[in-house]
């Protein structure tokens, strides 16, 4: 029997990166509710989005991809499920917890983003960009077998 409350998504792009990686394989489960720090697919105009849940807001979510500068409002009926399990290589990835430190610098650094008009290299320059840096986007949540991020630093988009 084909269960219509899940459905796979492969991961195009870096904006949830070392998280998920591209092309990566994600298993996504419709909920009744979700939490901050949920993963979220949800549909955007015509594009399907996976990115993390940072806080929710009257009646919507705000989103943001870990590896990513801007937020994105988004409506419960917008939404197709939570990230349940990840597979990267044929291995079975941990998705990672994370906590209010993680909210707090990610919504800094949008705010930097967004009063720097959007200047990236600005914002990259930011002393809290360096510490959610140091903290989330380095190699930490990865393991030698499962690691996108290679040898490589990346840029945020």
């Amino acid at each position: 029997m084909i269960r219509s409350d899940v459905i796979e998504v492969v991961v195009y792009g870096s904006s949830m990166q070392p998280c998920l990686c591209e092309s990566d394989k994600v298993l996504v489960l419709k909920q009744a509710t979700y939490q901050s720090g949920d993963i979220l697919a949800f549909r955007n105009e015509n594009d399907l989005i996976i990115h993390r849940l940072i806080a929710k807001y009257n009646s919507f979510f705000i989103c943001k991809g870990d590896n990513s500068f801007a937020l994105e409002k988004i409506a419960p009926n917008q939404v197709l499920g939570k990230a349940i399990k990840v597979e990267r290589n044929g291995t079975l990835v941990t998705i990672p917890n994370v906590g209010k430190d993680f909210f707090r610098l990610s919504i800094a650094i949008n705010r930097i983003y967004c009063d720097s008009s959007y200047n990236v290299a600005k914002t990259m320059e930011s002393e809290e960009y360096q510490i959610f840096f140091k903290k989330y986007l380095s190699t930490s949540y990865d393991t030698e077998e499962t690691s996108c991020l290679k040898s490589e630093r990346y840029m945020l988009n």
